[in-house]
Order: C-alpha cells, then structure tokens, then sequence
C-alpha cells in the first residue's frame, strides 16, 4: 500500500508476537487488494501457526533455496484487519 511507515509497524507488531522480521520493503505494485503470504521454506506445520497468528491469510507457495526468508508477507488494502489481530495477539 501507499500507507507511509505500514511496514515498519506491522514489522513491529509481529515481532512482539515472537516472530523475527528480517527486513521491510515495498512491493511492486503497491496495489494489493487483499494481503497474503508467500511461502518460501516453511514446512506445512509451520505455515499452518503462521496462517493462524496472522487470521488464515492466504498463501502463495513459491520454494526458492536463494532466499533467506522463510515466508514473505505482503500487505494489501484490507491491511488493518491483519493489524487488528496481530494487536489482540499482544501480550
């Protein structure tokens, strides 16, 4: 999306819900209607409790060795409820 600073805030948000962001960045095109995940080393198990902390995104499963993260998340339009429920998930 367009929204200035969504990455780093949601980055935030994921990390206090014990998960490690290794970077941010904007997606190209910043159109996204809806958001997803890109899966790219994650076994179905850990997808499953990734999906489930994130309220059951959608997945695009796209293997590639080079990489170093495990799943990608891409933030779409409909962005705050992805928000919404990671801030229930705080502690």
């Amino acid at each position: 999306t367009h929204v200035q600073g969504l990455a780093r805030d949601c980055g935030m948000l994921l990390g206090y819900c014990g998960l490690a962001p290794v970077g941010f960045g904007n997606a190209k095109p910043q159109s996204y209607p809806r958001c997803f995940l890109v899966n790219r080393r994650l076994n179905p198990g850990q997808l499953e409790v990734l999906q489930l902390l994130l309220g059951g995104l959608p997945v695009l499963q796209e293997f590639d060795d080079r990489r170093t993260e495990d799943a990608v998340l891409v933030l779409g339009a409909d962005h705050l409820r992805l928000l919404e429920n990671l801030k229930a998930r705080l502690p």
